[in-house]
Parts: C-alpha cells; sequence; structure tokens
C-alpha cells in the first residue's frame, strides 16, 4: 500500500496546531520589522493593491462574485461612471473618485460608480 503523504501531512497538522502556531508566533516576533517591510511594500505593487482590493471585496463589502479577477479588470478599466458618465479618477480621494456599488442584501456588484453617485444611493430600490 503506497504512503499517503497529503493524509500524513493533515494528521500531522491536525495533532500539532498549537505547537505550529507558537513557532509561526516565535517566527514573526523574530523577522517583525523584516515582514512589516516586505508587506508595505508588497502593498504598494500592482499585485498587491489588486489583491488587498479584492481581499475588502470579499470578507469586508461581503460581494459575491464568480470571478474576481474579471472583476477587478473590469473595475480598473472602466473610465466613467456608469451613471452619470463624469471621468473617474485614481486615488482614494475626490467626488469622482471609483466605488464599485453593491446591493448590500444580497452582494451582488450593480456597476462602477462615481463617489458622489455611491453616496446619493441612487441604485436603491425605494
Amino acid at each position: 500500500m503506497p504512503f499517503d503523504v497529503k493524509a500524513y501531512a493533515k494528521e500531522y497538522h491536525e495533532k500539532n496546531k498549537e505547537k505550529r502556531r507558537q513557532q509561526m508566533k516565535d517566527y514573526y516576533e523574530k523577522n517583525k520589522e523584516e515582514i512589516q517591510q516586505y508587506s508595505k511594500a508588497y502593498n504598494q505593487t500592482l499585485e498587491g493593491k489588486k489583491s488587498k482590493r479584492i481581499t475588502n471585496w470579499r470578507n469586508k463589502l461581503k460581494i459575491v462574485c464568480d470571478d474576481f479577477d474579471k472583476l477587478h479588470d473590469d473595475y480598473i478599466n472602466i473610465t466613467h461612471c456608469q451613471y452619470c458618465g463624469i471621468e473617474l479618477c485614481d486615488g482614494n480621494y475626490g467626488n469622482n473618485k471609483r466605488c464599485l456599488d453593491h446591493d448590500h442584501v444580497t452582494g451582488l456588484v450593480r456597476g462602477v460608480i462615481c463617489h458622489t453617485c455611491n453616496t446619493r444611493d441612487v441604485f436603491a430600490v425605494k
């Protein structure tokens, strides 16, 4: 009978959860500064920004989507508000900054709109 590496690894990890958790904690404490510098540098890259944005959409905003990569590409490539037509700017500030509008109940995306339209809640059901 062949040796099942995956099953063994899973069993080992389950049996040694606390030991591994402590090892990771110790490693982080010893390398905290380097880890933080790496994270800060990564978060400034395009891939880091994309990863952080998608994580935020999934975990904080609870957006429901089958293909987050395609959603992100659409989000980045749309240049004008899909409601009022104003040109969208990059960055985190301004009334024409890019916002991913979604239904807060279902998590479904309605479009990419400007901050002004997003705060007006133009897609709200009355």
